[in-house]
């Protein structure tokens, strides 16, 4: 009974795990009949006592080694740290209890165990996986990217790894590979509902939402149950203002999973572009009471509560934001404009340059360290930046505007009359500019362009100031 009940596991055929405790539980009913009946059979006829009591001390035994036994099923960890105790020379055990420590948030000890099991076996393709994860969400992407690509290269069919490099190359802004894994993961697994859902992520941002919808929707198919897939096919519907369609999706998600701090967060956010502000303020609270940790949504809620005037709450929620993600590069750029409205020039410069540390490129944030600079009156800064501003994105009417403002302060009225001409080639209904040129024609003594702008502000619907009008009209007589 014994061999036979193993038969099928223990045979010639090769198998992963050679020894597996539940494997005998089978067996030992034969083996445990016959245990009884033999002793009955060589004692029992003779002193049945003793026989019983010979019966009770191997009960006892095996009673007292089934609970120490126990200590070690307790839960996944303890049962791998005994593995790795009594086999140290394996790399699964210490890989498994990796991922325990994973579960239990200690990243640390989880990549030393990592590290062992690939010293152990440079081979275990899993190993790489895991410890590329802990990589990733510790923002480590060039360790976490070498991870992944070991992976493939251990084993080209390994789905997840293609799935995960997306994730890191998504992560890094580079869409289009991102794109490329994703679709690689598909190909090799078209039930992998998780690569649908990333893959739909990046149509997302490319704005391909044909492509977005179609990914999402295919990932409900696999999965009816994807809190994941509702919520992001409500952000794309959302993006569309389809809000017949996206509201319905996040109220599924939240059905589905009343914890999915994101799910609240994306509606939030469909509430504010309905203007429906005290609802979405509802979502983002909502958002950060499932997740503490959550600095988007005290971004946006910030956010909103700048839109309604609550200054004093926006600057408590960026305040939260850039504690938890210290390079949230848009709370400095909010919390800058803020300072900067009133009048904490100092505190926004300093945010500012952050937002530009964070994010060299971004022609918006050095517009505003360009006002700022000049209402700090450095001048030669602040056209520093209004040139950055421009390098950055030459189609920014606003930064040839500001430049042409500060050339107006350092009396180089042709190079302002040059900067506006480029915002009103850039905005044609730029009143601003055609208002603030018209002064500059004035300084100049170029009286005729300064009516044609005049003329151009009212034909806008605009006001000119009647001062300037007043002193327009003497310069040339009264005329026009």
């Amino acid at each position: 009974w014994f061999f036979l009940a193993l038969l099928p596991e223990s045979s010639i055929i090769p198998i992963k795990d050679v020894i597996f405790e539940h494997r005998l539980y089978l067996p030992m009913v034969g083996y445990c009949m016959f245990l009884v009946s033999g002793a009955y059979y060589l004692f029992g006829k003779n002193s049945l006592i003793m026989m019983v009591i010979a019966l009770s001390v191997i009960i006892g035994c095996n009673s007292i080694l089934t609970y120490q036994r126990n200590k070690a099923w307790k839960d996944e960890f303890t049962l791998w740290d005994d593995a790795v105790r009594k086999s140290p020379h394996k790399a699964r055990p210490y890989n498994n209890r990796g991922f325990a420590y994973v579960k239990q948030e200690k990243l640390t000890l989880a990549i030393l165990d990592f590290n062992k099991a690939i010293a152990l076996n440079p081979k275990f393709a899993d190993a790489y996986n895991n410890r590329g994860l802990i990589y990733y969400d510790q923002g480590h992407l060039p360790q976490a990217m070498s991870d992944f690509y070991k992976d493939i290269e251990l084993d080209p069919g390994y789905v997840k790894a293609y799935d995960n490099l997306g994730t890191v190359f998504n992560k890094e802004g580079d869409l289009t590979k991102a794109l490329s894994n994703f679709s690689k993961a598909i190909g090799l697994d078209e039930h992998l509902t998780e690569a649908y859902i990333n893959r739909g992520v990046i149509y997302g941002k490319l704005n391909n939402f044909t492509g977005a919808l179609s990914d999402f929707n295919k990932a409900l198919e696999l999965d009816p149950g994807s809190a994941e897939a509702y919520a992001n096919r409500g952000i794309i519907y959302a993006k569309q203002n389809d809000f017949t369609e996206a509201f319905p999706d996040f109220n599924k998600a939240i059905a589905i999973n009343p914890k999915y701090a994101e799910a609240y967060n994306n509606r939030g956010s469909a509430y504010n572009k309905q203007h429906n502000f005290t609802q979405a303020i509802l979502d983002y609270t909502k958002a950060i009471e499932m997740d503490p940790k959550y600095d988007e949504a005290y971004y946006n809620r910030g956010i909103t509560y700048a839109i309604l005037g609550n200054i004093a709450q926006a600057l408590l929620d960026y305040n939260k934001a850039v504690k938890i993600n210290p390079n949230y590069d848009e709370v400095y750029t909010s919390r800058g404009v803020i300072y900067a409205k009133q009048g904490k020039f100092s505190q926004a410069i300093s945010d500012l340059s952050k937002a530009i540390e964070i994010k060299p490129q971004d022609a918006e944030v050095y517009d505003n360290l360009g006002l700022s600079y000049d209402k700090e009156g450095d001048l030669p800064q602040a056209l520093f930046n209004y040139n950055k501003a421009i390098e950055s994105n030459p189609h920014n009417a606003d930064a040839y505007f500001n430049r042409g403002n500060t050339y107006g302060e350092l009396n180089n009225f042709t190079q302002a009359i040059a900067d506006y001409s480029n915002a009103i080639a850039i905005n044609p209904d730029y009143a601003g500019a055609y208002n603030n040129q018209a002064i500059a024609y004035y300084r100049l003594k170029e009286y005729s362009d300064a009516w044609g702008d005049v003329h151009k502000i009212e034909r806008l619907g605009g006001a000119v100031n009647p001062g300037f009008l007043n002193a327009l009209s003497q310069a040339t007589g009264g005329g026009q």
